[in-house]
């Protein structure tokens, strides 16, 4: 089974067989997790291919499996996904992509800040184990929470953000920070305030990271400062 992307809510299936009689095919589609539905079930011999128009690939995995019967007899199934490229500034699975892996995967910031005055938190107690690098803002997050009991901080606002349709939210490390920066702001996508941004990174027990989006500037500041809050989650 090939699997065409032809856009982001259209897909075409194609499909070779080698079964001797009258056969027919039978085509169906899973979304996310959910269960498997039949799209058709009446396609002949010669009808090798199937356009599926009806998706929203920027916000769901979409699944497929056909088969071939012939009078009471099927042969197995034939499964396949299919695969939708996001492009950086563009709505994909919840929010606006700003990082690309060479894996398929990447990250994207929600539409809007969550907040334009939260805290980072804990002001005087050591966090530790936060990084800076790219892919490490879920774990800092988590870390941040289970180590500090203050709410409505920064890491808390985006770990209980349910938002889309997702609920995996975090807060961005330096690293990730400055991407939104660099692939985002400076283009105009994104509607960032000219306000410093918290990241999930952390310098010492009074000292957290923030990036400046008027002009990119980076720096420590003190946790007890007010910030703004952008939500990421990685795909």
């Amino acid at each position: 089974l090939f699997i065409e992307t032809n856009s982001a809510s259209s897909v075409t299936l194609n499909w070779s067989y080698n079964l001797p009689g009258n056969v027919g095919f039978k085509v169906e589609r899973k979304m996310d997790n959910g269960n498997w539905q039949i799209l058709t079930n009446s396609l002949n011999a010669d009808q090798l291919s199937f356009i599926d128009d009806e998706l929203d690939l920027r916000q769901h995995d979409y699944s497929y499996r056909v088969n071939a019967f012939w009078g009471a007899m099927q042969s197995d199934f034939v499964e396949g996904m299919a695969y939708y490229n996001p492009t950086i500034g563009e709505y994909y699975k919840g929010g606006i992509v700003f990082y690309l892996d060479d894996k398929g995967g990447g990250m994207v910031c929600a539409e809007t800040d969550q907040s334009e005055g939260a805290e980072w938190g804990c002001y005087n107690t050591d966090i530790g184990d936060t990084d800076t690098g790219i892919g490490t803002g879920e774990a800092n997050t988590a870390i941040i929470i289970e180590r500090c009991g203050e709410t409505y901080i920064a890491a808390h606002i985006c770990s209980n953000l349910v938002l889309n349709g997702f609920s995996d939210w975090y807060l961005p490390s330096a690293d990730e920070l400055n991407l939104m920066y660099e692939n985002l702001k400076l283009a105009g996508i994104g509607g960032f305030e000219e306000l410093a941004y918290w990241s999930s990174s952390e310098f010492n027990s009074g000292l957290s990271y923030k990036q400046h989006f008027i002009n990119g500037n980076k720096n420590y500041v003190n946790k007890y400062d007010l910030g703004c809050v952008r939500a990421v989650r990685a795909f």
